[in-house]
């Protein structure tokens, strides 16, 4: 009985997009609504800036980086990508530069692709 209801918290907590992975507990009202369908969609981009406002990468951006290392996934970078993206580029810069610095070389790696999207984002603004 234990183990059934354990496999079913389990798989509730199960998300699909673009493959079959469980975010981390602090994600998953952002993942919550997304769907496949939103995929490349002006949808995906807005509802990355309404969460963004009304959240913190204080306290996401280390899941974030901890989500893709334990399931790496080019999709799900791109949408966290859209939400680091809507925060406070200066903060979230201070965030990633321990993974950054990592000599953990996925952590790197992750934090190197977020800081590069936010640097050329910051370009293109300019």
């Amino acid at each position: 009985m234990v183990a059934a209801l354990c496999a079913t918290t389990c798989l509730a907590n199960q998300k699909t997009f673009f493959g079959v992975w469980t975010p981390p507990s602090s994600l998953e009202s952002f993942w919550a609504p997304i769907q496949e369908r939103w995929w490349n969609t002006d949808k995906l981009v807005a509802y990355c800036n309404t969460y963004a406002k009304r959240s913190s990468p204080d306290q996401l951006v280390a899941d974030i980086v901890l989500d893709l290392k334990r399931s790496p996934s080019v999709e799900r970078t791109l949408v966290y990508s859209l939400l680091i993206l809507h925060w406070d580029h200066k903060l979230v810069l201070k965030l990633l530069r321990p993974y950054y610095e990592s000599k953990d070389a996925d952590a790197h790696k992750i934090a190197s692709d977020f800081i590069a999207d936010i640097e050329e984002q910051d370009a293109e603004r300019r």
